[in-house]
């Protein structure tokens, strides 16, 4: 299970609460630069990947502080993100390989 959120830079310090809580820290947290993704507004786009606990604990701990983006978009950036990662994968395994 997934989500992902869209976090305004003033409330940056949220990913490392996020961290930092003894659930929620223990799922995989990763945060790009919203800009990447064709975001107009400045910020960082955050997945969490993990429990369907620790993401309504995010949720409820969080939600105020984040925009959950909707499924189809998540959908869409979950994919470019994975993607990406599979890419910098290979490419590490050609480096080392």
């Amino acid at each position: 299970m997934f989500a992902i959120y869209f976090l305004k830079p003033e409330n940056r310090s949220a990913v490392d609460a996020m961290k930092d809580d003894d659930l929620i820290g223990r799922q995989s947290i990763i945060t790009k630069d919203a800009s990447s993704f064709d975001f107009a507004e400045p910020g960082l786009i955050v997945l969490v990947e993990g429990s369907s606990d620790a993401i309504s604990l995010v949720d409820r701990r969080f939600g105020s502080l984040m925009e959950k983006l909707n499924k189809d978009r998540s959908d869409r950036l979950y994919a470019l993100i994975k993607d990406e990662e599979k890419r910098a994968d290979e490419g590490m395994g050609f480096l080392f390989g």
